[in-house]
């Protein structure tokens, strides 16, 4: 991975690396027009009916532009050096997505949950060890993750969760279901929520 910190670049400086990054991996798009009465499809479907091999084509190029992103120092620009970040304010990261905003890359939409929810947990919660396994991984794109909350009858309603997860010495034994699990299809690992109270 490139180190984008090395001498805390000002924020034109970022900028600057950051612009030139986007310049020679990626089209800038053209003048969106926005949404033009009378203009488009005369279809219009409530729900998007998913084709997988496409999809499956999405996620893979959605995977190497956060390989390339990370690898070249912008795909975890405020995370911690010692878990594969830049280390650098968050106000460089909304720079970067703001830039990167202007060009035509793949849909960041996998990833989502994974490093907007997901990740932040085992940042804060996991054992030392598996933040350092798991979240260079997850922002290269290698991991993607989804949640596991939903339950039949009772929804997201995180309140009235039955699945349980017990102690086995090293281990947890997780009993019950979870339905309704976006993304479980192209993920690779899961946040389970279950009650550990007796």
């Amino acid at each position: 991975m490139v180190d984008i910190a090395q001498d805390q670049p000002t924020e034109e400086e970022f900028k600057s690396r950051a612009r030139a990054f986007l310049d020679a991996n990626a089209q800038l798009r053209g003048e969106d027009r926005g949404f033009v009465w009378g203009e488009g499809p005369d279809d219009a479907a409530l729900f998007e009916e998913i084709d997988r091999e496409a999809e499956r084509r999405e996620l893979e190029a959605a995977k190497a532009w956060r390989r390339l992103k990370y690898d070249n120092g912008f795909g975890w620009i405020s995370g911690p050096p010692e878990l594969g970040g830049a280390g650098l304010p968050r106000s460089y990261e909304r720079i970067f997505n703001n830039l990167e905003s202007r060009y035509d890359v793949p849909s960041t939409g996998f990833f989502g949950i994974g490093l907007g929810m997901i990740a932040p947990t085992i940042a804060t919660h996991a054992d030392p060890e598996v933040a350092a396994e798991l979240l260079p991984q997850m922002y290269r794109g290698d991991i993607v993750a989804c949640q596991l909350f939903s339950e039949p009858g009772a929804g997201s309603d995180l309140a009235s969760l039955q699945m349980r997860a017990e102690r086995d010495g090293d281990e947890w034994i997780i009993n019950g279901q979870k339905v309704w699990t976006s993304g479980a299809h192209y993920s690779d690992i899961g946040e389970v929520i279950a009650r550990t109270d007796p």
